[in-house]
């Protein structure tokens, strides 16, 4: 138990996003990282802030954290453990803990399939989202989402609908259903398959939340189906984070003069391949990953995969008109709200020590691009992901020259 409270300690000091993960797993156990001396934290590559962070843990929250998940069957899954999903543990940056309701099903002998998307959706992309999460799962895959309105949502009932196993990662606590009319698809996934979250219980769903989770989302997917998404939006942001960890991303063709197109266009532009639906995705992974698919139960399945009538309204989803596809809460993506003011920016940026630290190294006044961020640590691709993030949120403005600028 001691082990426990210390990797959760561990957990809270990290932060999300931490690059610090697999450091902090050479020490053989949080307990004796603790007993380590500055001399060898520092030796060993953690930042002098990051020093301060675990030296400052608070234990009384971990306790109480820990109590919490044991009342309420949440387990605790902890980097190099045999449960931590192999996928996940092959990028950059792997959460040190994940908060998990249910069971993650092995994702080292089994296909984990991300299908991510806008919430603003058209018929055209619920219905593809039904049925490619449907296919999918009668093949053996367990698909991956954020559980968001919209497409996110509609693979989740696709999945359900087929009686397979899904992954919703959270941009919140695992304890907090968001968006709250998502509670009873919350508890049906997890009967199944999994909630996971690698924020702890208590946390609210902030804006700045969701960048980090969507590395996460491509993390424990070999490959990743953009459905329908707009240029800017936190779809595009788990593409991103799903190139720069070598996975493969499909893209819905669609008309680029629609807004919810606009962003799989230009991922097919950029290299992404292209998928009608299942079929491709299917065919794809049956070379490349060979007897993690069944293609026979693929094709016996494709005569019933289309959505049925009520097939979201009896998984919970009552958000959407499913004669048409546009949701009826008109909700805006989940973006953070602009700030104006140094102070404001600040009051909402410690949380999420990445990227705090990130946006602080930008010039005051001073135009740079990613090739400016390597210096401290950072891959190119990172640093076009964090920019994308920070710009989305109303902390820089992109300038030509495929510069950004913050805004002050």
């Amino acid at each position: 138990m001691e082990e426990s409270l210390c990797g959760i300690r561990l957990s809270l000091a990290l932060g999300a996003g931490s690059v610090y993960t697999r450091i902090a797993d050479g020490f053989g156990g949080a307990e004796n990282l603790f007993r380590a001396s500055d001399g060898e934290l520092t030796e060993a590559g953690f930042s002098a802030a990051t020093l301060r962070r675990i030296r400052n843990a608070d234990s009384s929250r971990a306790a109480e954290i820990a109590e919490f998940c044991a009342k309420a069957g949440i387990s605790l899954v902890f980097f190099g453990s045999e449960d931590y999903p192999a996928p996940l543990s092959e990028i950059a940056d792997p959460p040190y803990l994940l908060y998990v309701a249910g069971r993650i099903p092995d994702l080292s002998s089994r296909l984990g399939a991300g299908i991510v998307g806008t919430r603003r959706m058209t018929r055209y992309g619920m219905e593809t989202a039904f049925s490619t999460a449907y296919l999918l799962s009668s093949a053996g895959a367990v698909t991956v989402s954020g559980m968001a309105r919209g497409i996110d949502a509609v693979a989740a009932c696709g999945t359900l609908e087929a009686k397979g196993e899904t992954v919703a990662v959270l941009g919140c606590g695992p304890d907090r259903a968001y968006p709250p009319e998502h509670a009873h698809l919350m508890r049906e996934i997890s009967q199944t398959g999994a909630v996971v979250s690698e924020y702890p219980p208590g946390t609210p769903p902030s804006a700045w939340n969701f960048p980090m989770r969507n590395r996460i989302i491509s993390g424990l997917s070999r490959v990743l189906f953009v459905v329908e998404a707009g240029e800017k939006s936190g779809a595009i942001l788990t593409a991103n984070c799903a190139k720069e960890q070598g996975r493969t991303v499909f893209a819905l063709p669609g008309r680029a003069t629609d807004e919810t197109s606009a962003g799989t266009v230009r991922l097919l532009c950029e290299g992404a391949r292209a998928a009608a639906g299942a079929g491709e995705i299917v065919e794809y992974c049956a070379s490349e990953y060979p007897g993690m698919l069944d293609t026979d139960a693929f094709a016996r399945a494709c005569p019933g995969c289309g959505m049925r009538p009520g097939a979201l309204s009896a998984h919970g989803i009552t958000g959407a008109d499913e004669s048409r596809g546009i949701p009826v809460r008109k909700a805006p993506e989940e973006k953070a709200p602009s700030a104006t003011g140094e102070e404001e920016r600040e009051k909402k940026l410690p949380e999420d020590v990445r990227l705090r630290d990130f946006y602080l190294k930008i010039p005051v006044g001073e135009p740079v691009c990613a090739d400016f961020f390597p210096q401290f640590g950072y891959r190119v691709n990172e640093a076009l992901n964090l920019l994308s993030v920070l710009e989305i949120s109303g902390y820089l403005k992109s300038v030509p020259g495929g510069m950004y600028k913050r805004i002050d």
